[in-house]
């Protein structure tokens, strides 16, 4: 199994068990004083964060389409978020993703095919999310 496929995986597990996001669980001795703010932050900040990340790591693991949607459901299902697939702002996080992945420009209009489903809202959203 591709090494980054799993590592997208425990990503998906890590949220799924409680951890609040991947940046969340990675410490460092220089952020106790953004732990405060972070706590301020909504549950679809988070959920936007965590969105970014998980498609960025998914974008260099070459998985399954089909199965990072469920993997996004997933996180929206760990931080009570009920209507992300309407959402446009989860689109831009996914764009974000690709961006931080160094997604090349086919792998991105894959992306927008399958998920967007001919959307253009949505399609937009990506590719503004990319764009940034």
């Amino acid at each position: 199994m591709n090494a980054r496929f799993v590592a997208a995986l425990a990503l998906v597990a890590a949220s799924s068990a409680g951890c609040s996001s991947i940046s969340d669980s990675i410490s460092s001795p220089f952020e106790s004083s953004s732990a405060s703010s972070r706590s301020l932050e909504s549950k679809e900040s988070k959920f936007r964060r965590d969105v970014e990340d998980y498609t960025a790591t998914y974008a260099r693991s070459d998985g399954d389409l089909a199965a990072f949607q469920q993997g996004i459901a997933g996180l929206a299902a760990s931080r009570g978020v009920s209507n992300w697939e309407t959402d446009p702002k989860t689109y831009e996080a996914i764009g974000r993703g690709l961006r931080k992945a160094n997604a090349s420009p086919g792998k991105v209009e894959a992306y927008i095919t399958n998920i967007a489903g001919g959307d253009t809202s949505k399609a937009n959203a990506i590719r503004e999310g990319y764009g940034r």
